[in-house]
């Protein structure tokens, strides 16, 4: 197989304010089969990163507006550390403080101007083979801890609770001591393994505590400063969420500014959230063009949103029209 095969759905983000550094760039990669994509500056990059999903970002770190460390600092601020794309920064020279700094914030490596094309490409290569691994190993790693748990503590109650009730059914018309005895604790067993259960669901979805508002606020905030589409952001919790939910609520939103700025051409964005101890509500709106209803199932992003909504039990309502914008409503009850 050779590099143009392995290499074609690849995407690569260059965000360099120099245009001829930037072409260059995005010639040496297509020569390889990448897929590039180019940002004249910060925002411009900060907002690909979020609309695009590359899987590796060239970053010069100094720009006007925003420096490749700000940029960085900011997708760090705004999405989950685990989905932020591998960082390879771009400098005239790099300092032993910069590389700390870059580092500290997550780098992968830094490349320095005047550089090799065939140094950038092993690079940039290896960067991306390497993040693959990471996520397959991460999802194997899981894939196995999970089948231990559920094989060595679940099934053996689970058995041991399907003995005892074999048992009780030749008998359970005589109720004799003996018979409730080996009843109770078959009970036993099945509230254990419900427990178990309940455990390892949880070691699964348990992630670091996300703050929702500020994550929200911040991504607002660089899409405005991005000049890219103007955003109005409602945040009215009276009754705190879990953390499970508020990961799977970022993730729709984050998916529903994506499409957004893929497809709607929407001048303005409107998120309002409200709980209360009964209830809670997200409204999700846009004035782009819209789209046909009857094509809505097409997209991978709907589907997405639709399987998070479920996931934490709120019910997803879409209603569209060609011209007339877009607005997703989610609605649960609290348990």
């Amino acid at each position: 197989m050779d590099n143009s095969t392995i290499h074609q759905k690849d995407k690569v983000l260059i965000i360099e304010d120099d245009k001829a550094i930037r072409e260059s760039l995005q010639d040496i990669l297509e020569l390889k089969e990448y897929k590039v994509i180019v940002a004249a500056n910060g925002n411009a990059g900060l907002i690909a990163v979020l609309k695009e999903k590359p899987d590796l970002v060239i970053c010069d770190v100094n720009m006007p507006e925003m420096s490749g460390f700000e940029l960085l600092q900011s997708l760090n601020d705004c999405m989950e550390q685990e989905i932020v794309p591998p960082f390879i920064f771009l400098t005239a020279r790099a300092t032993s403080l910069d590389i700390r700094k870059g580092m500290e914030l997550g780098a992968d490596d830094y490349i320095t101007k005047p550089f090799n094309p065939l140094e950038l490409l092993e690079i940039v290569k290896s960067k991306i083979i390497k993040r693959k691994k990471i996520l397959s190993r991460a999802v194997i790693e899981e894939q196995e801890r999970i089948s231990s748990e559920l094989h060595d503590s679940i099934q053996q109650l689970l058995i041991a609770s399907q003995m005892g009730f074999k048992v009780i059914k030749d008998e359970i018309e005589k109720l004799d001591y003996d018979t409730q005895k080996i009843f109770g604790r078959s009970l036993e067993f099945l509230i254990e393994a419900t427990t178990e259960v309940r455990s390892v669901s949880h070691e699964i979805s348990k992630k670091k505590e996300v703050d929702l508002k500020t994550n929200l606020e911040l991504l607002f905030k660089h899409l405005k400063d991005a000049g890219e589409i103007e955003t109005y952001f409602v945040y009215n919790v009276n009754h705190e969420l879990d953390n499970s939910k508020k990961i799977e609520l970022l993730k729709i939103i984050q998916e529903s500014v994506n499409n957004v700025l893929k497809y709607s051409l929407a001048k303005n964005f409107f998120v309002n959230i409200e709980t209360n101890i009964n209830s809670g509500k997200i409204e999700i709106k846009d004035d782009g063009i819209g789209f046909d209803e009857t094509k809505i199932e097409a997209g991978n992003g709907l589907k997405n949103m639709k399987n998070r909504a479920e996931k934490i039990g709120a019910s997803f309502d879409l209603k569209t029209k060609p011209k007339k914008g877009t607005a997703i409503t989610l609605s649960w009850q609290t348990k």
